[in-house]
């Protein structure tokens, strides 16, 4: 008899093991599907900033007058500094950011300027590690609305950048513009100033090396910041 209640006890012993560990893997599921959630918001946004910015090495061509050769790497990273938030053809975007400057020499040799013709500027070859906002026709962007207007609605993108979204992609987007609140309101959602907006983008325009956009297609933007 006690050989079988030492039986007995040792069955349901391990019915209540096996239980416990099932119950422990089922709470254990729940956990990884909130991280999923939260890791797909932080996803949306990094996809959308992989597909705007490049980070890559890049090489210039900077010019130097005499009286900036006192100290010629403080004078080429001023002259690339000038650069930033301006666009440029050749990186094929707008320059944020650099760092990692370095003078180009030739192989095993110190890196030297050069003179062309009878100018007075010495021209350098250098490299820097650079980060480049590239706007293309159809990517989606976000910006806050500065003012709501029945002609049109602007933003501003990356609190810098100027965009704007025309009336009429506003009605075509199912908005009608509210003249006592100031906003455009659909049957779904309302925008107003300061409010984050995403948007497709739809023309770029640049003078001077300023960019301006023009959108379509707004939505309320559900984005959490991290």
């Amino acid at each position: 008899m006690a050989k079988r209640d030492r039986t007995n006890s040792e069955q349901s012993t391990r019915k209540r093991s096996r239980s416990s560990s099932n119950a422990e893997s089922a709470e254990g599921k729940e956990e990884p599907s909130i991280k999923k959630s939260l890791s797909t918001k932080r996803s949306s946004r990094a996809s959308i900033e992989r597909t705007i910015f490049s980070r890559k090495r890049i090489e210039l061509l900077v010019s130097l007058l005499p009286g900036s050769l006192r100290n010629s790497e403080k004078s080429v990273e001023d002259a690339i500094r000038a650069m930033l938030m301006k666009y440029s053809e050749g990186l094929g975007g707008i320059l944020m950011g650099f760092e990692d400057v370095k003078l180009i020499g030739d192989r095993n040799k110190e890196a030297k300027g050069w003179i062309l013709n009878e100018l007075p500027h010495i021209h350098y070859n250098v490299s820097c590690d650079a980060l480049v906002f590239c706007p293309t026709i159809g990517c989606e962007l976000q910006g806050i609305v500065n003012e709501c207007r029945p002609s049109h609605m602007s933003l501003l993108v990356f609190n810098y950048f100027n965009a704007m979204i025309s009336g009429d992609q506003l009605r075509a987007a199912g908005f009608s513009f509210d003249a006592e609140l100031h906003n455009w309101t659909s049957s779904k959602e309302s925008i107003s100033p300061k409010d984050k907006v995403k948007f497709n983008v739809e023309k770029i325009h640049e003078l001077g090396g300023t960019v301006s956009m023009e959108g379509n297609d707004p939505s309320l933007s559900l984005l959490v910041e991290a």
